[in-house]
């Protein structure tokens, strides 16, 4: 029997590993069973290099960077459009910490990827923006969550490699590998229940807003034309599906508290579930006792960033034997005895 393997899902983990997997050479089929409160619903594509209140730019950045480059430029040049592209990032600080943090790193980053700049307060206050501690402008992407799905499913269509509906136990016996990128619905799993997800939900709100600029503080305001802005998100453990809530609203409203001027009109307000696990590092590889059975999930707020850096070892992995990466590899889990094998 030919290689033949089936993907479950087609999220952005599903779509790239998909993609990732064809340009390889392989045959493959996706099942998309289109199941509610997907994470990529809400996914803002914000690919920032510096995170969190120390600012600091994860591991294998760079890395993450150059990859999504390669990977998301053939779709650029088919599409006519940019799926995938550069953006000016200007950063808020909170505090007088992140100021003295960002001035000290200096140039200690300064690259054609992760190149950054110091503003002033006067500079946001030309702007009509409020930040009295200043902030940095940075480069960063953005990721046209919407239109890379919505290619991604025409080519997979197009080569009768799709199908519309939830995986079933007759689909084992018809492939020689199977894929799950079944985002946060992984907890109930058969296979990989087991295994310590950690889900969020989160919620983004499309605002009425003359802001032009991408910003963030922590929660992020994305221009989207016609005097549009998207802002988010939250993260919250609990009560996964409840749908967008007041509270969330609230939290996302008054974490702009750059706007000086607060956005009065709420266009939509959307909820999705992020994948994400109790190290947030993705979990990837093969289950313990079954070589056919595999997972490629857990990515979490910074899938954008890592899914097409990850998604490369894993085809090498299964293609040349490559080990992955032992920070993303799924039997960091299992060889803990705690974590009981299905």
């Amino acid at each position: 029997m030919n290689e033949r393997i089936l993907i479950v899902g087609h999220g952005l983990a599903g779509a790239v590993l998909a993609q990732t997997l064809i340009r390889a050479g392989l045959e493959i089929k996706i099942l998309e069973p289109h199941f509610p409160h997907h994470a990529s619903k809400v996914a803002a594509g914000l690919i920032n290099p510096f995170i969190g209140p120390k600012l600091n730019p994860p591991e294998k950045i760079i890395d993450c960077l150059r990859t999504n480059q390669v990977f998301f430029a053939p779709f650029n040049k088919l599409f006519g459009k940019c799926i995938y592209q550069a953006i000016e990032l200007h950063r808020v600080f909170r505090d007088k910490e992140q100021s003295r943090t960002w001035e000290i790193q200096g140039t200690k980053w300064e690259s054609l990827m992760l190149s950054r700049k110091l503003l002033t307060s006067e500079y946001f206050a030309n702007l009509n923006l409020h930040a009295p501690f200043g902030g940095g402008l940075t480069r960063a992407f953005k990721l046209d969550f919407e239109s890379f799905l919505s290619a991604s499913k025409q080519i997979l269509r197009d080569s009768d490699s799709w199908e519309s509906r939830a995986y079933c136990e007759n689909d084992y016996n018809c492939f020689t590998k199977i894929i799950f990128c079944e985002g946060f619905r992984g907890k109930h799993n058969s296979w990989f229940k087991s295994l310590p997800f950690s889900p969020a939900q989160g919620e983004v709100l499309k605002i009425g807003l003359c802001c032009s600029i991408p910003l963030s503080n922590g929660t992020w305001l994305l221009p989207d034309g016609n005097s549009k802005n998207s802002a988010g998100s939250t993260w919250k453990h609990d009560d996964l599906e409840s749908g967008p809530t007041e509270e969330g609203k609230r939290e996302i409203l008054n974490n702009l508290s750059f706007l000086k001027d607060p956005p009065c009109e709420i266009i939509s307000h959307i909820s999705g579930v992020r994948s994400s696990t109790i190290d947030r590092m993705p979990m990837i590889g093969k289950h313990p006792q079954n070589s056919k059975v595999f997972i490629f999930n857990g990515f979490g707020s910074r899938g954008a960033t890592t899914i097409p850096y990850y998604a490369e070892k894993m085809t090498k992995y299964l293609t040349k034997q490559k080990t992955l990466p032992l920070e993303a590899d799924v039997k960091r889990f299992y060889d803990n005895q705690k974590i009981r094998i299905a």
